[in-house]
């Protein structure tokens, strides 16, 4: 096979790896774009729409209060004081 415009191995990879990068992109970006947090935990713990029964539903309520507090600290204060 003659190559009359002088395109090599490495360009064809170049432009393999710009598309893949740019589509990668892309599709990361409509993902992310229509994904809500709010929406996935209404929809699991409020909702029921994804998960229908209560001991799946329970060990992700568990679970997110598990992740939550390994993750936030809390501080109790007593009544009537005000956070500085």
């Amino acid at each position: 096979m003659h190559n009359e415009l002088g395109i090599t191995k490495d360009d064809i990879k170049s432009w393999i790896e710009d598309a893949v990068k740019d589509e990668a992109k892309r599709m990361i970006d409509s993902t992310y774009d229509n994904f809500s947090p709010k929406k996935v935990v209404e929809q699991v713990l409020i909702d029921k729409k994804i998960w229908f029964e209560d001991q799946i539903e329970n060990s992700i309520k568990s679970e997110v209060v598990n992740q939550l507090l390994k993750h936030i600290q809390l501080e109790l204060l007593p009544p009537n004081q005000k956070e500085e």
